[in-house]
């Protein structure tokens, strides 16, 4: 290696920040410009500058979603009839199976056998299907 290769520079270098610029005030400026006879269109921003959860739509209250008699608007879920919950946990406790022993059995989570068998899931086909091949009871044949 070359000797002017290993030489270190020790030369000062000193690093400044900037300094701010100085403008006056928005409202300032904007008041300076309405006495000047300058026509000026303010708009003030929706939560501009906060550090708050950005709400793109105003809240909509549960009711009037289900009085809207919107006919584009996607049907709500069906629910499980109780006809169907009793056969669910009827077939299940015949063969002594638990929730979790059936749902592994269909592939499903405990919590969807819980949620037909109480009334609070949907009407969902595929799972009502696989259901009837394991239990052996006929599901989808009700309304």
């Amino acid at each position: 290696m070359d000797a002017n290769q290993l030489r270190q520079d020790w030369d000062v270098v000193t690093v400044r920040k900037k300094a701010p610029s100085r403008t006056a005030p928005a409202s300032a400026t904007i008041t300076q410009a309405r006495q000047s006879g300058v026509a000026v269109e303010t708009m003030k921003k929706y939560d501009a500058g906060r550090n708050r959860a950005v709400k793109p739509h105003p809240t909509v209250s549960a009711r009037r979603l289900e009085n809207d008699d919107d006919d584009d608007a996607p049907a709500r879920p069906r629910e499980v009839d109780r006809s169907i919950q009793l056969t669910i946990q009827q077939a299940r406790v015949a063969k002594q199976w638990t929730q979790a022993q059936l749902a592994q059995r269909i592939s499903e989570r405990a919590s969807v056998i819980n949620e037909l068998e109480s009334g609070r899931g949907e009407r969902n086909p595929q799972v009502l299907q696989k259901l009837e091949r394991v239990l052996g009871v006929k599901l989808l044949g009700h309304r």
